[in-house]
């Protein structure tokens, strides 16, 4: 509170004065509005939660996905924007139209998908959209060895959930469960069990690509393959403090942007758009009639290694 005057100091009101005062602050209050509309703004934006100052840092604009309604090479990427705790729209590639329509706007540099649209760019290529979104969002490591060590653990995982998106193309499945399987166990668990063996995080002490993309792969491993995970302790440690954080919790909830696992309906949507017959050789029918007629009259022993 500002102190109150006698009234016996108080002075005679000089007119003049008071015009120069209030000339002054009419030149002034444009500066003064002006200051006042930063200031709600910077108040504004210290309000906001994590996630809408991510919306607001984005260049103005939301993240947009291109691809199919369901996982493939989209869903690494989805992981690493919910880790970032960025949100973002998803235009589904439903028809062949669509998809012809992205080509001859030129959108699609090599004519694939996934297609992601950021900072004023069009983004293609899984591997280079998962690098640049790390180092986007500080999830590339401190220096180039911290680099070079999350493009191998992720490059690794990539590889391993990319022999579990083509199930659903194989028309006979079970055989390759049984590779991805051994593989899974005896390639590729045994390097992220020995890696996370102490330390919390695979590289740097610090969340990075690789971890995300880590936790989205073992859980894909568990779909397919119950237990698992069950010889490598610190892998599904690993998994269980991940699975807390709360961006990835909300993202395994159902009504989330995580797509379901991929059933033939996928497969028949993603064949009809890029026009994919899948087609049997002349020598694969033949295999199969000859294999068919040597089991009835108990000679595939003999003609089996012949038609192969």
């Amino acid at each position: 509170m500002f102190p109150r005057l006698h009234p016996q100091v108080v002075q005679p009101l000089d007119f003049n004065r008071r015009y120069i005062t209030a000339e002054l602050l009419f030149a002034l209050l444009p500066s003064l509005q002006s200051l006042l509309h930063e200031c709600r703004k910077v108040r504004r934006f210290t309000d906001l939660s994590v996630l809408e100052k991510k919306k607001l840092t984005i260049m103005g604009e939301r993240v947009v996905l291109h691809y199919f309604n369901g996982r493939g090479k989209m869903e690494s990427i989805r992981w690493l924007l919910t880790v970032a705790e960025v949100e973002f729209d998803e235009k589904l590639l439903d028809t062949r139209e669509e998809y012809l329509k992205l080509v001859n706007d030129g959108k699609l540099m090599f004519q694939q998908v996934p297609l992601v649209e950021i900072d004023g760019m069009r983004l293609v290529q899984t591997k280079a959209i998962l690098n640049y979104l790390a180092e986007k969002f500080n999830m590339h490591g401190k220096d180039l060895k911290d680099r070079v060590m999350i493009n191998m653990y992720s490059e690794g995982l990539m590889d391993l959930m990319e022999m579990i998106m083509v199930l659903p193309f194989n028309p006979d499945p079970t055989a390759k469960l049984e590779e991805i399987e051994k593989k899974a166990k005896e390639r590729y668990l045994p390097v992220y069990e020995k890696a996370l063996t102490g330390p919390v995080y695979l590289v740097g002490g610090k969340l990075s690509l690789a971890d995300v993309l880590l936790v989205e792969c073992t859980l894909m491993l568990e779909e397919k393959f119950a237990g698992i995970l069950k010889e490598f302790s610190a892998v599904k440690s690993f998994q269980g403090r991940m699975i807390q954080i709360s961006a990835i919790n909300r993202f395994l909830q159902p009504g989330s942007k995580r797509k379901p696992p991929p059933d033939e309906n996928y497969a028949k949507a993603v064949m009809e758009v890029f026009q994919i017959q899948i087609t049997i050789s002349v020598k694969s029918v033949t295999f199969l009639l000859c294999s068919l007629s040597c089991s009835m009259f108990g000679i595939s022993y003999i003609c089996r290694p012949m038609c192969r």
